[in-house]
């Protein structure tokens, strides 16, 4: 009988440890997607020919189609109304309001909002505009000229707000409904 316990005491041991070393585990997975999620930023950083101010999302808001965020970083940072505000995936929105610590970033999914934007393979100008759901359009964009699904779009240099060259998405799909001379470019 004491053999059985003492296996019995040892199993319990083991189970222990297990749990012990799994919660290790998650902890260190957990470090690592951080740790290179904040390498490709310090990257991002790095390649940025204009300043860069990290900052956190503190708050959102939401008023009649209209999409804010909170951010931590104010005047006392640096920022100021009409700066525009990007992640290392691409553009964010513009700062329509500030005080010393906090400010308020206007979202893209506003429908006020307009940029000025361009597709990166060919450099053809349209409007970048939202939807008022899932999607944005591209706007203005003649249909003899070369769209394709999968294009890139960029902030184009006809902006006051945004500087040049910053992702906003991707074409999923380019429409013709020939009663117009524009694409119907989502």
């Amino acid at each position: 009988m004491p053999i059985f316990q003492a296996l019995k005491n040892e199993n319990k041991a083991l189970r222990e440890l297990n749990l012990q070393l799994s919660e290790e585990v998650t902890k260190l997975r957990t470090a690592t997607i951080e740790n290179e999620k904040l390498r490709s930023l310090l990257e991002f950083k790095n390649k940025q020919t204009y300043p860069i101010i990290a900052a956190e999302v503190v708050g959102s808001n939401s008023i009649d189609q209209k999409n804010y965020l909170t951010i931590n970083k104010g005047k006392n940072d640096g920022l100021d109304y009409g700066m525009s505000v990007r992640t290392d995936a691409g553009l964010v929105g513009v700062i329509v309001g500030t005080t010393n610590n906090y400010s308020i970033v206007e979202l893209l999914n506003n429908n006020k909002t307009r940029v000025a934007a361009k597709i990166e393979r060919t450099g053809i100008k349209g409007i970048f505009t939202w939807d008022g759901g899932n999607n944005y359009t591209l706007k203005n964009i003649p249909t003899t000229f070369d769209v394709k699904k999968g294009d890139n779009v960029l902030t184009s240099n006809y902006s006051n707000f945004y500087p040049d060259n910053i992702p906003i998405g991707e074409i999923i799909e380019v429409s013709n409904d020939n009663t117009s001379l524009f694409y119907n470019i989502k």
